[in-house]
């Protein structure tokens, strides 16, 4: 009788699981994957130690990493695509096609009472080519803006 109610209470324990684990299996491939075998994820990072309030006065002030708006362009120029940064300047591109490929620019926005600003950066920076179905970590790019707006690129 005992061996009976402990291989019971184990089936109703297993079962759950079992379930579970074919419901995460059924689902992973379409969570997961390029939509082409051929082109891959690119992941790039830029920080900009702002010093320069702009013309207006409206740009932020210290470190900018989430929201600025990077162009990638392939050196053939037959490839242009935008994205924007998330949390601590971390930037993805999804099922980009194989090429060669650099960050054309970064630009950023800041905004106050009166209205918002933009600030392009031209930078020429972080050339890099995806192998087909890999991820691909670009770089980092840290970019100094003085008090006058001139700027000082490291790659790390």
């Amino acid at each position: 009788m005992v061996t009976r109610l402990k291989a019971t209470s184990t089936i109703h324990l297993f079962l759950p699981v079992l379930v579970l684990c074919g419901l995460i299996t059924s689902c992973a491939p379409t969570l997961v994957g390029p939509t082409d075998p051929n082109s891959s994820l690119a992941i790039g990072r830029i920080v900009i130690n702002n010093q320069y309030s702009g013309l207006s006065g409206r740009l932020p002030l210290e470190t900018v990493d989430w929201g600025i708006e990077v162009e990638v362009e392939s050196h053939d120029g037959s490839q242009y695509l935008k994205v924007v940064t998330e949390e601590q300047g971390y930037f993805f591109i999804p099922n980009i096609p194989p090429n060669t490929y650099y960050v054309r620019r970064a630009r950023f926005e800041g905004t106050d009472a009166s209205g918002t600003s933009r600030y392009g950066l031209g930078l020429s920076r972080l050339n890099f080519t995806p192998g087909p179905g890999k991820i691909t970590y670009i770089g980092t790019l840290f970019v100094e803006l003085s008090e006058r707006g001139f700027k000082k690129i490291r790659e790390v």
